[in-house]
Formats: C-alpha cells, structure tokens, sequence
C-alpha cells in the first residue's frame, strides 16, 4: 500500500442514495437518513447522518436534525475556507472556554462542533463526515454510520467463502466474516471508522431535546467529547464508502469488498477511479442490504449478518437474518483534480433506479431519496412517511422485487440515549422491545417492566428535587450512573437461556 502523498490535490466523483427497506416502509415511519456533499471549496465534504426514529414517538420530527445538522456543517466548512486562521481561532477559543482539551485534530471536530451549536431542530442522531484536504482524508463520527477507504491492490482477487457457509461461531467478527481479507486480493480497506455504541443496537448520538441543557456550551462540549476523529492519506483511484447502520448492519466488509471487486477491479488501474460509475456502486450495496440475510437457492437457514452476530456475541441470541432499517450510501471516487475531467467516470454502467453521480464543484443533498442535479440540491419534505419514499424502489425487479422475498426478521428503530422525558422507556428495554422483538421470549418481558418501573422511579426522585437545588446536568448524571446497571440486567436475561 503506497504512503507517500500525492502532490496534487485531490477531489471526489461522488453520488449518494437512501432508501427504506419494505418491511420498516410498511409501518409508516420516516425516513429519517440523511446525506449531503459539497465541492465548492475546499475542504470537500461528504457527510451522512442517521435520526433515532423512536423520538417520533415523542411527537418530534426524526428526519429534522439528521439534514439540518449536515446543512450547517457544508456551511462550516465554507466558512472555514475563506478564512482558516479567523475560523481555526475562534473554534480554538470556544473550545478552551469550554474546558475542552484539544488533543484530537482539530479540522474536522471545529466543523463539527461549531455546526452542531447551531442546530434548533430537536432530536438525535448519528453522524459521520469526510472531509478531503489536499490528499489528507479527515473523518468525524458520532455513533454508529461508519466510513471505510478502499485501495486497490496488484493482487487479482479471489472468490470470498459463500456466505451461508458461516455460522453465529465461524464468523470472524461483526465486522468480517474472515480473518485474512488481505489473503483474497483486490480492493483492501486501508481505513475504517469504528462504530461507537453504549451496547448493542444502541449508539453514540448527537441530541438536542426538549427536556436537556441545550446551550451552546453544553451541545460544544458533549459532541467534542463524543467524536471520534481520525484521518489517511489518500489517493487518486481510493474508493470512499459511507453508510448509516441500514447499510452496515447488513453487509459485512467483505461483502463490500465483493461487490466492488466485481464491478471496479477489472477495469481499474492504480492510480485511476473505477469506470463504473459510483452510482451504480451505490444501487449494488443497496441491493445487498435489502437482500441481507436471505438463505440462498437451495439453502433452508438465513445468512449471518453483523447485526445478527453482534447480537449472538453481545447478548447470546440467534437472530435470523438482517436488518430492516432506513439504508443510505455515499459512494465518492478519489480523482486528481487535475486529471481527465469527472464526467468520464460517470458514464460508463446504468445506473439500476438511476441514482445520481456528481462531479466536483457541486453540491448533493437527500433525505430518504435521491436528490436531483443542479446548482443547490434539496429534498422533498423532511416529514415524508416511509410509504412515499418507497416509491424510489424500482417498480418490478431489483430492489424491491428481491426485497418481497422477505429473509430479514427484526425492524430496527433504535432508542435516543439517555432517555429524555420522565416516564419514557429506558434505552436498553426499548433497544429490546421496540429494535429487537424477536430477542425476547414471553417471560422476559415480566423482568423488563420492573427494570422499566425502577429505572421510571429514580428518574422521578431526581427530577423531583426542588428548582435551583439540582440542574438539568444533575439529572442526567443520575441517569448516567443507570446504564452499567441496566446493560448487567440486560445481559444476565440471556446468559441462562
């Protein structure tokens, strides 16, 4: 794998698309993803976001947050273009004035941090951005959509194992069913995000609720202190992939790998993109995330997917099959910016469902559909239901002819983190109930309702104490002393069985 920089700089040919699985579309829910890029000015910005659809049952909005947040930060970063010094200082400033220590890169925290000050929307969400400066890929997460950079390599690849050949045992972990990946060839991840959760099926998130301190100095110094920040040295013909949960809760990385072995390597050379376009990359991962964890012809038992397999090593349950969950990917291609002009790349493969691709100095954004072409990019209406978006499904064959085939059994809302109104249902019993019904036998709910009334009266005390005597922080460190507690009684239900 080459370390040396290159000495151009660097750009992206990206496209995007999100979609609902058919199973979650049927309960009527939001689309609560979102996806933006901008290439105007540098630093490019490739983002994605996931809103915790469980705050729709708090009459809030899932899908506002998600696409109001990465708005703000594609305006950041053109603030930061204009004048990095100015910008840099101040993010500096109010990070020192908040006790923050800076021991992380700062480019992509200040984006992060002074975008998400801004938000008015209510609500929670993961979210994960790229950010391509000159040939240093930065990237900053909260939660669970993860980034991976692909490089291609001299070594011709070989067939990966057939899924089904894997059980909750032989997999190598949620995130690879093997161990040797690089023992297969073709395109190799040579960077990931690394997915942050409080336990299983419910992550770090970005939130700003009604009932919580949402000043300034509180949302600064929770979300320095939650991103995860990292960033590689990039080069032209690197592949990007980001994805909210839908994606990588189903597909393992050497799905990924496999698919993009198939449509890129062959025609690839090191040093160029891919002919195929990414937006035809984009259509075949989610394809395969909708068909994720379907037993293959002549096989009777469903494939393993990471969410089944996290739940096998995290909770010891056998869960068959995937995920139905709102999917979104981002696919962006590393180009020279001054080698043969974007357009090139896009024009080779059809697109299934025709999901855009965006040459540099554009801009892409969407919510739960795919966003059109031209000078700004909008989405329809952040209220649509998961009936009206399903209409990007092609109407026969691909996405949702595969998906009628049904093979995925749990629908995947997940809970916002710590719970923000007195009386809502604890994290780690509506990660359960509500993410993951099939995980629980009849007589476990009986344990749940007394986890669910006790955690309901500890909240009631604390919040009971008397104006000016405990603030806000306070009760959310009375909370914060719960999660170790529940994540035991939550574990301790399937240990025996």
């Amino acid at each position: 794998m080459r370390e040396t920089p290159p000495v151009q700089p660097l750009q992206f040919v990206v496209a995007g698309r999100s979609i609902q699985h058919p199973e979650k579309a049927a309960l009527k829910s939001t689309n609560a993803d979102a996806f933006a890029a901008d290439q105007n000015v540098g630093p490019r910005v490739i983002g994605i976001a996931d809103g915790v659809s469980t705050v729709e049952d708090e009459g809030l909005d899932p899908s506002a947050l998600p696409a109001e947040l990465l708005g703000l930060c594609i305006k950041e970063s053109r603030a930061r273009s204009l004048n990095s010094a100015v910008f840099d200082a101040e993010a500096e400033e109010s990070l020192h004035a908040c006790d923050v220590d800076i021991d992380t890169p700062k480019l992509p925290l200040y984006i992060l941090t002074k975008a998400s000050v801004q938000c008015k929307s209510f609500g929670s969400t993961t979210c994960v951005l790229a950010l391509l400066d000159d040939c240093r890929l930065w990237s900053v997460s909260i939660g669970d959509s993860q980034l991976l950079v692909l490089r291609r390599t001299d070594t011709p690849p070989k067939a990966y194992p057939a899924a089904h050949e894997f059980s909750f045992t032989t997999c190598h972990d949620s995130r690879g069913r093997v161990s040797n990946p690089e023992e297969y060839g073709g395109y190799q991840v040579v960077y990931r995000t690394v997915s942050q959760q409080h336990f299983f099926n419910c992550p770090f998130q970005f939130a700003r609720m009604p009932d919580t301190d949402c000043s300034g100095e509180a949302i600064l110094r929770k979300t320095a202190q939650t991103a995860d920040v990292g960033s590689v040295i990039v080069h032209p013909g690197d592949i990007v992939v980001l994805g909210t949960d839908g994606l990588f809760d189903n597909l393992f990385d050497d799905d990924v790998l496999e698919l993009v072995n198939k449509l890129c390597w062959e025609d690839a050379r090191n040093g160029m993109p891919p002919k195929c376009s990414p937006a035809v990359l984009v259509d075949a991962l989610l394809e395969r995330a909708v068909n994720a964890g379907q037993p293959p012809p002549g096989v009777s038992w469903p494939v393993v997917t990471p969410f089944s397999k996290a739940a096998f090593d995290e909770v010891g349950r056998r869960l068959a099959g995937g995920k139905p969950d709102d999917i979104t990917a981002v696919v962006a291609y590393i180009v020279s910016s001054s080698g043969p002009p974007a357009t090139e790349t896009q024009q080779h493969g059809k697109s299934n469902g025709s999901s855009p691709s965006y040459k540099p100095n554009e801009q892409l954004t969407g919510q739960g559909r795919q966003a059109a072409v031209g000078d700004t990019f909008t989405s329809g209406s952040s209220s649509s239901k998961g009936s009206e978006k399903n209409t990007m499904l092609p109407k026969s064959g691909g996405l949702q002819q595969a998906s009628l085939q049904g093979g995925l059994s749990t629908v995947g809302s997940r809970s916002s983190f710590p719970p923000r109104n007195i009386g809502v249902v604890p994290p780690a019993i509506k990660a359960s109930i509500h993410s993951v019904p099939h995980i629980l036998k009849p007589g476990d709910y009986t344990v749940f309702e007394r986890l669910k009334e006790r955690a309901q009266q500890r909240l009631q005390r604390a919040s009971s104490v008397r104006a000016g005597q405990q603030s806000r922080e306070g009760i959310s460190r009375s909370w914060n002393a719960l999660p170790s507690a529940f994540v035991l009684a939550f574990r301790s239900l399937f240990s025996t069985k």
